[in-house]
């Protein structure tokens, strides 16, 4: 077993590319070339509520990666809400439009029961209890199915830690792509989740580790990385922060139904989340999607509100890169 440990998921890029450089084994994979690790990877996150990337060569979306989380503790499974911030997630879901993985909606209503109402309330009422897990694999209705989307990530186990009773996250993953899962929306969505557990149980949330089983890269995306750049961690340096999730999780709860139906529309979010953080960006977003010639800029302008300086600077340099790459178009 490989163990990579860092700070956050900053730090730990990096490391994950040149180990796959250096250990990968080339192999064939249904959606072609791949490298992938001679063994499972561990994945250490020391403060994962640190969750964005800031590697301009990654080009990761501090957009759609809030609005996944956001949509996946809602429990849903549609693709057409999370199509407004990707256009391309629609290719993996059914034909019905719905996801058949979606890990939200095996959290909150697929096995019949709400995993998270249940596993906040374990953890609130018995602190050494070793029994919190939230289940997203399925034989019964994944195995051997030939579906568009089956879950990567499989089991979640949740439990305090006996040294700081922070609430500890384990992650047991089947496949993992090191780019777009892992070092993408796995580190960003389920450190949402760990953190949003943990505050419904009312202790802070601790250390995150990801088990990878397949840990892999496809070599048409990651190879051209391989001698990407250093660059400093914005947390470490202090020029960034991340901004507390939740105050009261009642109130964040229905703040979170009122965003998902309503969005910027609504009036009366209580959470200082939604009103400083989920809003700005959501209108952010809506700004850089108008025909305008100015919608650069003024998205650019929209997120200067975001209160989570961690996802305002990630969203102002997204937009800007767009923006470069949009003037250079323009001057062929």
């Amino acid at each position: 077993m490989f163990v990579l440990q860092c700070r956050n998921v900053q730090q730990v890029l990096p490391h994950a590319i040149k180990l796959l450089q250096v250990a990968g084994v080339s192999r064939k994979s249904r959606a072609g070339d791949v490298l992938v690790a001679p063994g499972p990877v561990t994945t250490l996150y020391e403060r994962p509520d640190e969750r964005v990337l800031f590697w301009p060569e990654r080009d990761a979306n501090p957009f759609f990666h809030l609005m996944e989380s956001l949509w996946m503790v809602a429990g849903r499974d549609d693709a057409a809400w999370l199509a407004r911030y990707n256009a391309r997630i629609g290719q993996f879901a059914e034909d019905d439009g719905r996801f058949h993985g979606a890990y939200g909606k095996r959290w909150r209503s697929w096995f019949g029961i709400d995993q998270i109402e249940i596993a906040s309330r374990m953890l609130r009422d018995d602190p050494v209890t070793r029994r919190v897990m939230l289940q997203m694999w399925s034989s019964l209705a994944d195995l051997g199915a030939t579906k568009r989307d089956l879950p990567c990530n499989s089991m979640i186990h949740l439990q305090r830690n006996p040294a700081d009773e922070r609430l500890d996250m384990t992650v047991f993953c089947r496949s993992n792509d090191v780019l777009w899962g892992c070092y993408g929306s796995d580190s960003f969505n389920l450190s949402f989740v760990q953190e949003y557990v943990a505050a419904r149980a009312g202790i802070p949330a601790g250390r995150y580790w990801q088990v990878s089983d397949n840990w892999h890269g496809y070599l048409d995306t990651v190879s051209s990385i391989f001698d990407m750049p250093a660059m400093d961690d914005p947390y470490e340096r202090g020029e960034v922060a991340a901004f507390p999730l939740v105050q009261d999780p009642k109130a964040w709860e229905a703040d979170l139904g009122m965003f998902m139906s309503e969005g910027i529309r609504a009036i009366g979010y209580r959470e200082p989340f939604f009103r400083k953080v989920a809003i700005p960006m959501a209108r952010a977003w809506d700004a850089f999607k108008t025909d305008s010639p100015q919608r650069h800029l003024d998205a650019i302008g929209e997120i200067t509100a975001c209160m989570a300086s961690d996802l305002r600077r990630a969203g102002r340099e997204w937009l800007e890169r767009k923006r470069d790459r949009w003037l250079t178009t323009r001057k062929r």
